[in-house]
């Protein structure tokens, strides 16, 4: 990368202009290749708690269309809901029992896209990967779908008791 910023130096300035775009591709292309995308970065959070606090996990819809179904899960638990909020209400029958009257939409309403998840009173055992997912009405002119999402959020929480 030296030798071929000196040849830059000393080069003409249309060798050297080209040059310098050969050099931003490498750097583009290299950056592209190595690691996870920056949108993964991007939507997944950490979090750190103590056993008794109430916990805010945030997430926020990607765009303006309103959330027909708001869903917060943990992979790691069977079933895997932790909320699922559908219908404007939550729907409990196939929520985790662990989290019955502990979990609730930080904004029912939702407004301004904020369907950021409130957990109550947490344990050492709510430690984990949580999944913010949603799913969305798209109008066309000829009919309304349903849009589904990947996690828009990733929150790891992470609850420790203190010494």
């Amino acid at each position: 990368m030296l030798i071929l910023m000196f040849c830059c130096l000393s080069s003409s300035s249309s060798l050297r202009m080209k040059m310098i775009s050969s050099i931003l591709l490498l750097l583009i292309l290299s950056s592209c290749l190595c690691g996870e995308p920056a949108v993964t970065k991007q939507r997944e959070i950490k979090i750190s708690a103590v056993p008794g606090q109430n916990v805010s996990l945030p997430c926020r819809l990607p765009n303006n269309k309103p959330a027909v179904v708001v869903k917060w899960t943990r992979p790691d638990l069977e079933p895997e809901n932790v909320l699922l909020f559908r219908d404007d209400q939550p729907d409990p029958e196939i929520q985790h029992p662990s989290f019955r009257k502990r979990v609730e939409l930080q904004d029912r309403r939702m407004k301004d896209g904020d369907v950021s998840l409130l957990l109550s009173n947490v344990t050492t055992n709510d430690s984990g990967k949580y999944e913010c997912q949603v799913s969305q009405t798209e109008a066309t002119d000829r009919k309304r779908r349903t849009l589904t999402s990947d996690p828009i959020r990733i929150v790891l929480l992470d609850v420790q008791k203190t010494d």
